[in-house]
């Protein structure tokens, strides 16, 4: 969309609806949304909002804040960057799907692999995080214990 009411401040906005992106839940495909950040995100400034502006919009947001933080070489934690969304916008990253997808897309990213073929299995997981050298041990057991845990609460693992 262009808008030319005056031609010497002239914005071109790109605007995109990602439409099967269920709220409360993930997208169908563990990298889509990484690969859509990696291609607007040096295009600035960017708006993310879904229909409340927190669940979808804070998985969005907490994925370039993890993104950034290890391209600076920082250690990464998914708790710390989703207490820190929460401050600034209560309720964001709304479900455990949404989290979980979040701990999906840094292991795919760390081992340059599609994530839906390492989250298949818990060991491949727990490997991908201690190689992935800016995840601490107990990072890595919290994960194994909440992964556990949402897979028993949704019947996906015994």
């Amino acid at each position: 969309m262009t808008i030319n009411a005056d031609v010497k401040n002239r914005h071109i906005v790109e605007h995109i609806q990602w439409k099967d992106w269920p709220d409360r839940g993930v997208p169908p495909t563990n990298l889509s949304s990484f690969r859509l950040l990696m291609r607007v995100r040096n295009l600035t400034p960017i708006v993310v909002h879904c229909s409340a502006g927190i669940g979808r919009t804070g998985t969005i947001v907490g994925l370039d804040l993890i993104y950034s933080k290890l391209e600076k070489g920082s250690i990464v934690t998914l708790e710390n960057i989703v207490r820190g969304l929460r401050k600034d916008r209560h309720g964001s990253v709304q479900t455990d799907a949404q989290y979980l997808y979040m701990h999906r897309i840094l292991i795919a990213v760390a081992e340059n692999k599609r994530a839906s073929c390492l989250c298949r299995n818990k060991e491949n997981i727990v490997h991908a995080l201690r190689s992935f050298q800016v995840v601490s041990a107990a990072d890595i057991q919290k994960f194994v214990t909440d992964y556990d845990t949402y897979c028993k609460a949704k019947g996906y693992c015994k």
